[in-house]
């Protein structure tokens, strides 16, 4: 399945950065921050929003979401009554109903009123009727592809980090090879990602419910030229990947070696590492 209608529809990523946070001269914390897409409260975009379960979630640990998108009307109906007061303000996220392969990214940012890489969050749990083990499972269905309108909106949005959600089919689907690829697809826009197959009932939920869980960090890297001053560059360098340990030891895998970077000037360091020193009274870290 292409996603090319959304593509071809979607801003070039110059115009969606021209309306961001993300160019700039960048003098404190404040502004910093803003271009991080660490926010208070922090934000979330929820796609294959279904009722709003993933939301809901977010809404209890204090995120504002912005925008929600679900196609299906019945759905749609339900998360509207749901999410009245999900939004910021205590008000209700935008929702668009409509399909997730015709929806452009920056359609996505200027409903939420934000540029590339101000959103703290995006979720979402893509069809998944091709993974299920419930009935027969097909390899060829064409909903198997969805998660990549994710893994689309996710590269070009450039949020703080990700979380997809998915029946636990994923993980034995092509003997393992279907959660390879999308591990694979997302680190490749720029993010550490890290997956695990969870089950509900050892949280608290009186019902086994097991689900595969893909979660992801952007990787921001701060480079420090021979000027002495920092560049910023998010989702920087494509990410590593985390397979749980009974994965690793079913396939054969080794735990995944830490990327190095050495593109963005003398000895580049990750974001964690660095941020806080340099906002601290503008110490720079030895050698800078």
């Amino acid at each position: 399945m292409s996603s090319e209608s959304a593509d071809d529809a979607d801003r070039s990523p110059r115009s969606m950065l021209d309306d961001s946070a993300f160019l700039g001269t960048h003098t404190g914390p404040e502004s910093l921050d803003a271009r991080l897409g660490y926010s208070d409260p922090p934000t979330h975009v929820s796609l294959f929003a279904g009722i709003g379960g993933f939301d809901l979630g977010f809404h209890r640990v204090g995120f504002d979401t912005l925008v929600a998108v679900e196609e299906d009307e019945h759905a749609a109906d339900t998360y509207r009554l749901n999410s009245a007061d999900w939004g910021p303000g205590n008000g209700a996220p935008v929702l668009m109903e409509r399909d997730i392969r015709k929806v452009a990214t920056w359609e996505i940012l200027e409903a939420a009123d934000v540029g590339v890489g101000q959103i703290t969050a995006i979720t979402g749990g893509p069809p998944c009727q091709g993974f299920s083990h419930i009935g027969e499972r097909d390899p060829d269905d064409e909903r198997n592809e969805l998660y990549l309108e994710m893994v689309r909106i996710v590269h070009q949005a450039k949020p703080v980090f990700f979380v997809m959600e998915n029946v636990p089919g994923l993980a034995t689907m092509h003997d393992g090879e279907a959660i390879m690829e999308v591990c694979e697809n997302f680190a490749a826009g720029g993010y550490e990602v890290t997956w695990d197959k969870l089950d509900a009932a050892d949280y608290g939920v009186p019902q086994h419910r097991e689900r595969v869980f893909v979660i992801g960090k952007r990787v921001d890297v701060m480079g420090l030229p021979e000027d002495g001053r920092p560049q910023l560059h998010i989702g920087a360098k494509p990410g590593s990947i985390n397979h749980p340990e009974f994965f690793r030891e079913r396939h054969g895998l080794v735990e995944a070696d830490q990327a190095t970077l050495d593109a963005f000037g003398d000895d580049p360091e990750t974001l964690d590492e660095v941020i806080e020193q340099i906002l601290q009274e503008g110490v720079m870290p030895d050698g800078a």
